[in-house]
Formats: C-alpha cells, sequence, structure tokens
C-alpha cells in the first residue's frame, strides 16, 4: 500500500487535484469578494473589519499554493502551506459545526452552496492528509521542480510512463469538479 500512496503517478495526481482544489478556490473567493467577506464576517472571534482582509488574502494564498502545485514549483513548499490553509478551513467548519450552524461555508464562492456537514470536514481531512503525502513524499515527476534541478529524488518515471500523464490530469480535473460540485 505504502508503494502505491508513494507512487509517481499517485503523488502527481494528489498534487494535480490538491492544486487543482485551491486554484478553483482561490478564483471563485476572488470573483465573489463580497460573499467571501460576509462569510468570514460571522466569525466574531476575528478582530472587527478583518473579514475585508482575509477576503483579500485568502484567495490569493489559495491561487497561489494552488498554482504552485500544479505546475510543481518549491512543491514542498506549496504542499505545507495546503496543510496549513486546511487546518484553518477546517477549523472553521468545525467551529461552525459546533454552533449548530449549517450555511453554505463558501469554500468555493458561488460555484457551490454547499451546506455545512461533517463530510466537509472529512474532505478537507482528505486533502490535508493528500497534501501532507505531497510535502513529504518522493517528487518530482512532470514538475518545474524536476525541470530546474530542485526536486527531491524518488518518484521518478520512464519516457515511456509519460503517456500516462493525461489520464491522470483527467482524472485530476474529475476530482476537482465532483469535490466543487459534489457537495
Amino acid at each position: 500500500m505504502l508503494d502505491f500512496l508513494t507512487s509517481a503517478y499517485f503523488l502527481l495526481f494528489a498534487r494535480l487535484f490538491v492544486g487543482g482544489v485551491f486554484v478553483v478556490s482561490g478564483i471563485a473567493k476572488w470573483v465573489d469578494k463580497p460573499g467571501t467577506e460576509a462569510s468570514m464576517s460571522r466569525y466574531r472571534f476575528l478582530p472587527v473589519g478583518s473579514a475585508r482582509l482575509i477576503a483579500n488574502v485568502f484567495p490569493v494564498l489559495e491561487l497561489a499554493v494552488g498554482l504552485l502545485l500544479v505546475f510543481g514549483l518549491l512543491t514542498t513548499v506549496a504542499a505545507l502551506g495546503a496543510v496549513i490553509l486546511f487546518a484553518v478551513f477546517t477549523g472553521l467548519i468545525v467551529y461552525d459545526l459546533a454552533r449548530g450552524q449549517d450555511q453554505s461555508c463558501h469554500c468555493f464562492g458561488r460555484l457551490s452552496d454547499e451546506r455545512l456537514t461533517p463530510m466537509a470536514v472529512v474532505r478537507n481531512l482528505v486533502l490535508m492528509a493528500l497534501s501532507l503525502l505531497v510535502a513529504f513524499g518522493p517528487a518530482g515527476w512532470f514538475s518545474l521542480d524536476s525541470a530546474l534541478g530542485i526536486a527531491r529524488a524518488g518518484a521518478s518515471a520512464t519516457q515511456a510512463d509519460a503517456a500516462n500523464v493525461a489520464p491522470i490530469v483527467l482524472l485530476a480535473l474529475l476530482a476537482v469538479l465532483v469535490v466543487v460540485y459534489g457537495g
């Protein structure tokens, strides 16, 4: 099982999947800044006025982490950033659930009106686990890190394996769509 989780194919899928989720989420929140701000303003423990700052900063962070993962640049740093963001988002979801709140998490802006349920926590924990695998697993296959010579050794694939990239990319894209629209 460990061989599968650290295989070049699975790590590429995980990197593209997590990166894709952040790219979609970042763009959707950026396009709907007022909705993101309104969503964050319900957290009374945040300082007054911070909802606007968060609505401006989080989409940029998500987009940066997502693009770094998709392109495989500074992959370890980006994956650890993903873990931190998922921890923050999961904490906010747990906070809402503990208070009996079930409104939309605004996780993907206006693209999804998913109501808060424990499944949102499970989703984030799975994405966090995938991010950890990407951060600490062997990396470098089909990434800018490997092209620039800054990738960790380990996950390698031959030229013949390059034909398998298209199905992995399509599977990752499908997984992103399921997470965004599947609720």
